[in-house]
């Protein structure tokens, strides 16, 4: 039979090669990796995955941690700090005290209680943050499909979901996955208290900054910091020749520092 079309299922670079899984409809799955490619068939692909699975539990000792209870896509994502991981520990929190990563002003990240997520916002129908947010989704799923999905899980089989729980790393309340299950259950309950995972990593690595603005502000490139002393030097020039309260304000010394921070050179 041959196939009617192709699907990537998935598809980066890794070490500098091509990695891709298609699915061959009617036909078979292939894994490119550089010039090399595996043919397997659904059932097969289906057993490789299971396997594993398996082995990745039996490598990874750490106290606590199934595999099976953490999504594919969010363990690929942390795959490079799993050497640091020490153990993963339940714990109990309402939902009110959960944190996330968002944008002020559509530009500016900053951390803010869930209630302020794009998820709260999108499933009270402001979508715009949401919908322009980048993610990986199932194949031909947006954000809004994806939001509704995860929102008819909750409603029809409550939480947690086949033993998946949401993921908080360190003593944050920062949500680092299942942003989607916490704002469905936020909008029903806002005091509700669930179980999550805590993954606690080696001198509490992989923190998120408390006020992650601070960087997007305070970039300092060559060329900025370049420009930033020859202003400086002209504010010691005036100085000299005017004062110190003229010499700033005849070169606009507001206007030079937020030069120096504005968000995009």
């Amino acid at each position: 039979m041959s196939n009617p079309g192709v699907c990537t299922l998935v598809e980066f670079q890794l070490n500098g090669q091509r990695f891709c899984i298609e699915d061959n409809i009617g036909e078979a799955i292939h894994i490119h990796y550089g010039h090399f490619r595996v043919d397997l068939t659904v059932e097969e692909f289906l057993t490789l995955a299971d396997d594993m699975l398996k082995t990745l539990n039996d490598i990874i000792k750490v106290d606590g941690l199934d595999i099976n209870q953490v999504d594919p896509l969010f363990l690929f994502e942390i795959s490079s700090y799993l050497p640091e991981l020490q153990s993963v520990k339940m714990d109990r929190i309402k939902l009110s005290d959960l944190q996330v990563d968002t944008l002020f002003m559509g530009t500016i990240p900053v951390i803010r209680g869930i209630g302020s997520s794009r998820i709260v916002a999108a499933l009270r129908h402001n979508t715009e943050e949401n919908d322009i947010h980048k993610q990986q989704n199932l194949l031909f799923q947006n954000n809004s499909q994806r939001l509704e999905s995860v929102r008819h899980l909750i409603e029809n089989n409550d939480y947690p979901y086949d033993g998946k729980y949401i993921i908080l790393f360190n003593n944050q309340n920062i949500i680092r996955d299942g942003q989607h299950r916490a704002g469905c259950m936020y909008i029903k309950d806002s005091n509700r208290e669930i179980e999550i995972q805590r993954f606690i990593f080696k001198n509490s690595m992989y923190n998120i900054s408390m006020h992650p603005w601070f960087g997007t502000l305070f970039v300092w490139t060559p060329r900025r910091l370049l420009e930033c002393m020859r202003k400086i030097k002209r504010i010691c020039e005036y100085t000299k020749v005017y004062g110190v309260k003229r010499g700033l304000y005849s070169i606009g010394f507001i206007r030079c520092i937020w030069q120096a921070i504005r968000l995009k050179k």
